[in-house]
């Protein structure tokens, strides 16, 4: 409303305003298109499903936060490793979706065998990835847990 009202809120090539949506009665048939808007829920479902995992996790947070203190210390010495050591194989898989589309949306006929090798090499690499990773958190797992606390309990508890 604000960039609707003001005029000199934005620059006025940039944006024409709402005006220009709703005057030609074509605005409100484009946005509520059940097709599009079918896709779109469609598509959304796995958003969704990634913030499961998310929810999980804090449901989870609260309920051992009901056995005291010293298990919810415990818990989010463990909520906060699991993010960080889920960091690398995501960014890496994030770099495979990317470099995936654009093999896959180019119009060489070797795309399919790249996108193939591609995939191969990015799994090799993650699950040495994920071993070096889970190898060092466990070689160093007493001093990780010291970045955390210096409680006996909670130490001994990771």
């Amino acid at each position: 409303l604000y960039v609707e009202h003001h005029p000199y809120s934005y620059h006025p090539e940039t944006w024409t305003g709402t005006a220009t949506f709703v005057g030609n009665g074509n605005f409100l048939k484009e946005v509520m298109h059940v097709p599009a808007v079918m896709r779109y829920v469609r598509l959304s479902f796995g958003g969704i499903l990634t913030f499961s995992e998310w929810w999980f996790w804090e449901a989870m947070c609260f309920i051992v936060g009901t056995l005291g203190v010293v298990p919810l210390s415990v818990h989010s010495v463990a909520y906060q490793l699991t993010f960080i050591t889920n960091a690398f194989p995501c960014a890496a898989s994030t770099g495979l979706s990317v470099s995936l589309g654009q093999l896959l949306s180019s119009r060489n006929n070797d795309s399919n065998k790249d996108a193939k090798r591609l995939t191969s090499a990015c799994f090799i690499f993650i699950c040495i990835l994920g071993i070096m990773t889970s190898s060092l958190v466990y070689c160093f797992r007493r001093d990780i847990i010291q970045l955390f606390t210096n409680d006996a309990q909670v130490i001994e508890g990771c």
